[in-house]
């Protein structure tokens, strides 16, 4: 949890704000620490918004619901379709339902496809500052980032 929060602390030094947190996984709604993160990303001011992708295999924990429900940043939760794949056992019924019940928003992606989702901005930036500006934003090695 100390990388991420680290990870999400040198990146909002770097940018003005950040429109869309995307939380992927493995299956997002298995880490342990998902309800301390949800509360961090509440409290950060340069994070507008957030989704979360799952694949829709295990049911989603109250505190997790409970978290979504109040909070002022959550855009969607996006299940995934994976069906097709016969060792994920679906909780999709269980988890649209709760979904509803706490009036958190949700999609469910048929079809398997991928779909770019957000385009990268230039921002009028030349070659040496968008070079520049990616080097800063990395990760340090000792937490897995590039070298």
């Amino acid at each position: 949890m100390e990388n991420i929060i680290e990870s999400l602390e040198q990146l909002c030094s770097k940018v003005s704000s950040i429109n869309r947190l995307r939380l992927i996984g493995g299956e997002p709604f298995l880490f342990k620490d998902l309800p301390q993160l949800l509360d961090y990303i509440e409290s950060q001011k340069k994070i507008l918004t957030y989704d979360i992708l799952s694949n829709g295999s295990i049911d989603i924990k109250e505190p997790i619901l409970q978290r979504m429900k109040k909070s002022k940043k959550i855009r969607k939760v996006s299940i995934s379709d994976y069906s097709h794949v016969p060792n994920i056992r679906l909780k999709q019924e269980s988890i649209f339902k709760n979904l509803k019940k706490y009036r958190i928003p949700f999609s469910f992606l048929k079809g398997g496809t991928w779909h770019r989702l957000e385009r990268i901005h230039k921002r009028g930036r030349s070659k040496e500052q968008i070079i520049a500006n990616y080097l800063s934003c990395r990760a340090s090695s000792a937490g897995g980032g590039a070298k």
